[in-house]
């Protein structure tokens, strides 16, 4: 288990935020989301099944600093043959919760695997 603080975007200044769907050449995709990976203004990228190989998360200070990203990082590197982008206009919701946890049942299975060496 990892715990860890998550600041929000536009606390620390990213205040253009947009989803990104991402064509790519098919024999490219892993390299192309290796090279998409490195770059600071993507906080989440994972390939999908669907009309995009690759959508991406991406912050930055503003909308210049949106279009530089675009012309020239993302859309320079070898394999993107399309991108889209999906600007966040307002956020309804955002959580980090992934279900709930039934203690007592988790609590049961820890027992029952310590318990079997």
């Amino acid at each position: 288990m990892q715990i860890v603080a998550i600041v929000e975007a536009h606390n620390m200044g990213w205040n253009e935020a947009a989803m990104m769907g991402i064509s790519v050449q098919a024999n490219l995709i892993s390299s192309v989301a290796d090279e998409i990976a490195k770059l600071p203004e993507v906080s989440y990228l994972f390939q999908a099944a669907g009309e995009y190989d690759l959508i991406a998360e991406v912050y930055c200070r503003d909308r210049e600093h949106f279009v530089s990203f675009l012309n020239d990082e993302l859309h320079q590197i070898t394999g993107i043959e399309n991108t889209e982008s999906f600007m966040m206009l307002k956020m309804h919701k955002l959580s980090y919760r992934w279900g709930e946890s039934h203690p007592l049942k988790f609590a049961s299975r820890i027992k029952n695997s310590e318990g079997s060496d």
